[in-house]
């Protein structure tokens, strides 16, 4: 009897230790970068963020001294707020937005773009007649989608303000708004793998043909985060929602 009770007990733990095993399996795999828990989870640790803004921006030497991770900049009473997936500031003091934005079917994520540049400007500069426009920073507005808005199979489109008549001129108003894709994979190969990562992040995704250091290092940091404390509180709490997919649910 001694031994048939030490057998079930055994039986048991080996029972609680392999379904803690899934668990933890299941954390790893449910969350994609394209899912907004995992991106903000990881976007709050400067590293990361430094990598992803270099690939998107192609600037290797780009450097980040302030990040943020949903900010709310609010509006007028009555007025729509919005929330800020990540915002950082570099060196030089511009400024970069980036927006993990799914669903591209209910609304315009251009004018949505539209929306975020005139919100996010208003609170940088002083009500005052000293005022002086000049001080508003260069900013860059991203935006990742799952599907190529603008169907011209490329996996970006960079946009800034042109002059149409004469052609061939900028404003120069220090704006500048990005589209990225996960559906496309023409453009920078280390880009597109980025893109295909965020899409299916396993360092076994075969779209992903080009594991450059920086994309390694940004795998580790992820696997760090899914490791975690808080990512398990992220992901149990996450578990109560009704939706079949993380990504079904709007931010």
């Amino acid at each position: 009897m001694k031994r048939e009770a030490k057998n079930g007990l055994q039986k048991k733990k080996s029972y609680e230790v392999q379904k803690k095993n899934n668990v933890s399996d299941q954390r790893k795999v449910m969350f994609n970068l394209s899912d907004n828990e995992l991106y903000l989870s990881v976007m709050k640790i400067q590293e990361a963020h430094e990598i992803i803004l270099q690939i998107l921006m192609g600037d290797p030497k780009l450097r980040l001294k302030t990040i943020h991770v949903e900010d709310v900049i609010l509006n007028k009473s009555g007025r729509k707020s919005i929330r800020l997936d990540a915002y950082g500031e570099d060196q030089e003091e511009n400024h970069y937005i980036s927006e993990m934005q799914n669903d591209t079917v209910q609304d315009d994520v251009r004018r949505r773009s539209r929306f975020y540049q005139g919100l996010t400007d208003a609170p940088i500069l002083k009500a005052g007649k000293n005022t002086r426009y000049r001080n508003l920073p260069d900013t860059t507005i991203t935006f990742i989608t799952q599907k190529d808005i603008f169907g011209n199979d490329q996996a970006q489109y960079w946009f800034s303000e042109q002059c149409h008549d004469p052609q061939g001129m900028e404003l120069g108003d220090g704006t500048r708004k990005c589209f990225y894709n996960m559906s496309r994979k023409q453009g920078d190969l280390e880009l597109v793998s980025l893109l295909q990562y965020m899409k299916n992040t396993r360092r076994d995704n075969p779209e992903v043909v080009f594991w450059s250091e920086r994309l390694e290092r940004l795998h580790e940091i992820v696997e760090e985060v899914r490791e975690s404390e808080e990512w398990e509180e992220i992901y149990m709490s996450c578990l109560l929602y009704t939706s079949p997919s993380p990504r079904d649910r709007s931010v």
